[in-house]
Order: C-alpha cells, then sequence, then structure tokens
C-alpha cells in the first residue's frame, strides 16, 4: 500500500528481531470497520487505521507518502512496543499535518478505546486551546500523552492541555550500571507557563503554582531520555529505499510514546490484580500520589536537578531544580 509508511509492519518485524522482542501480528481497518475495535488478549497486534480530514471517521483512502513521518511513525511505534511489549498498537495516520486533521485522528482513536493515545506532534498555544479541553480529550477511559516539544520554553498544544500528559525532555547517560546513571534537563525540552489554560487542580494541590506564582497551567508533567545525543536506535525503511537503516531518534517525540508504554503496563497490572479503578486518572496520580509525597517521589520517580532548556539569557524559571521544574 502507499501510505505515511507502507514499511512499518516490517520495520517493526526487522526491530523486534534485533532486540528479541516479541513478534506483533498487523491488519488495515477498513472504512466500514466496527469500532471499538477487539483488543487481542494474545499479543502484540499492530492495527492501521486511516482517518478522515473531519468527523474523527474511518477512511480507506491512505495518506500520501511522506518519509518524514515515516520516521516519526517508526520512532512511535517501536518504543511505544519496546516498552509495553504485549500492548495492542493501534496506529492512526492523519490525512496530513493541518490542525483539522490531527483533531479528526484524535477523534478517532476516542473511538478505539479504552486506552492510552500517545501524540507526537506539537504546534505553539494560542487562545484556541481551551476549547479542546471540553470537545477532544474527552474519551471515556482514555489517557492522552503528548510530547512537550523541541523548542525549549515554548509551551506547545496538545502538551499544554489540562487533560493530556505533557512529557518533556533529559539527556541520559548510562552505563548500564543504576548507580552510574545519570540525567540532566535536555536544552531542547519543551516547558513554561502558558498564557491560555487555567492550573488545573492536581497542580494546584501539588502546589505548583505557589512555587511559581501563577495560576496558569505549566508543563511538562513528566520527562523522558529526548537528547539525539543520548538517543535512540529506530529502524526506517524509507519510501524508495530497497532496504531499511538504523537511525538514532532523539526529541520529545521519542520520549511520548515511552511514557505511553510505560503507563499500558502499570494499567495491565492494576487491571490484572483486579482494580476497577478508571483508567483516564493519570494525571490525578501523578501528582496527587506521586508529586506531593515526598517519600513516594524520591523512590518513584528521578528528580532531574541540573541542566536548562533556556531560548535566552533572561529566563529564570528554565532551570531545572528539585522536585518540580519547567524542564522536565
Amino acid at each position: 500500500s502507499s501510505d505515511l509508511h507502507s514499511n512499518i509492519a516490517s520495520d517493526l518485524a526487522y526491530f523486534n528481531t534485533r532486540f528479541g522482542l516479541p513478534a506483533c501480528s498487523s491488519t488495515t481497518l477498513s472504512a466500514s470497520a466496527t469500532l471499538p475495535i477487539a483488543p487481542s488478549t494474545t499479543g502484540c497486534t499492530l492495527t492501521i487505521a486511516y482517518a478522515n480530514s473531519t468527523g474523527g471517521t474511518l477512511s480507506n483512502t491512505a495518506p500520501a507518502t511522506n518519509n518524514s513521518w515515516a520516521t516519526e511513525i517508526a520512532t512511535d511505534v517501536e518504543w511505544a512496543h519496546a516498552t509495553a511489549p504485549k500492548a495492542n498498537i493501534v496506529l492512526i495516520e492523519a490525512v496530513d499535518a493541518t490542525l483539522g486533521s490531527l483533531v479528526s485522528a484524535i477523534q478517532l482513536a476516542n473511538q478505539m478505546g479504552p486506552g492510552i493515545v500517545s501524540m507526537s506532534f506539537a504546534t505553539p498555544e494560542g487562545s484556541w486551546v481551551s476549547s479542546y479541553d471540553s470537545s477532544l480529550f474527552i474519551g471515556t477511559g482514555m489517557t492522552y500523552v503528548a510530547e512537550a516539544g523541541d523548542s525549549g520554553s515554548q509551551v506547545n498544544w496538545p502538551a499544554v492541555s489540562s487533560k493530556v500528559i505533557a512529557v518533556g525532555g533529559t539527556t541520559l547517560s548510562w552505563d548500564g550500571n543504576i548507580s552510574d546513571r545519570s540525567e540532566l534537563a535536555w536544552s531542547g525540552s519543551g516547558g513554561g507557563v502558558s498564557q491560555y489554560v487555567s492550573m488545573p487542580s492536581y497542580q494546584t494541590n501539588a502546589g505548583i503554582g505557589t512555587k511559581y506564582s501563577t495560576a496558569m497551567r505549566t508543563v511538562p508533567d513528566v520527562a523522558f531520555n529526548a537528547d539525539p545525543r543520548s538517543g535512540q536506535y529506530v529502524y526506517v525503511t524509507l519510501s524508495g529505499s530497497s532496504s531499511g537503516a538504523w537511525y538514532v531518534v532523539g526529541g520529545t517525540s521519542i520520549a511520548a510514546p515511552q511514557w505511553s508504554g510505560i503507563l499500558a503496563v502499570n494499567y495491565a497490572q492494576k487491571i490484572a490484580s483486579g482494580s476497577t479503578q478508571p483508567l483516564n486518572n493519570a494525571l490525578n496520580s501523578i501528582y496527587q500520589y506521586v508529586g506531593s509525597i515526598a517519600q513516594t517521589y524520591s523512590a518513584d520517580i528521578y528528580d532531574v536537578i541540573s541542566g536548562s532548556d533556556a531560548t535566552s539569557s533572561t529566563c529564570m524559571t528554565c532551570d531545572a531544580r528539585s522536585a518540580y521544574d519547567l524542564v522536565t
């Protein structure tokens, strides 16, 4: 087929073989498919879905091939799978990168659930962003995760939404011994104070507003290795190439799918233990049960306290610091 990344299934298979990961079966949904789709209970599946430009509906028409997005797709799928090897992965391909098409793809994702929507795209926030909190990020049993962006202290959508987990970036140094691990704030990590979204209660209750003297939403919420210099291997067969190649990839767009994988494993463990707790409360959990309790925070979260994403010498809030900061 000719779509954004027509080789994703074979690239994922090659990636799995190289790293000893479970194989994934793959299928493409037709426009007449019944939603939500039934998740597989026997192992990893890769389901490819094409979204229409509006309405959040399925299409039989694949988007045009795009090698930049092909690399992004390979990054998301391969590293979500590496983090949560038995998860069912649904790859939703938008018609293009316009806001309307991306919104339609998220609307389609809402019909796939319950699950985790991983979004590796970002655009600068504007006065329009709050309208999507009440109309878009509302899927039952859904958790939304987005890259915070790679432009330093720029605040981006969809990460800025109060219902989306914003993922910043770090520079990771590790030789395999946990005692030798170190992470610094990555200079490109998106973060800052929103101009348009009010601070949600989970941040207010955790004291973030007092710490930064603001009543507005701050990002990011969490972070992960994102510096291309400490990046991760991705296997991609670009359109027109007879064979694939390994690339070292970074950016918060590789951090977001890995946090999505972490959450998928966490939710699977809860379900296996008989929990009936809704799956869409991750932000409350992160801030209430982890961020605001010192002992839990130090045990569960690696606190990055060095590095900066300052885009100018006048930024006073662009440095990583103890506990919550506007970088990691």
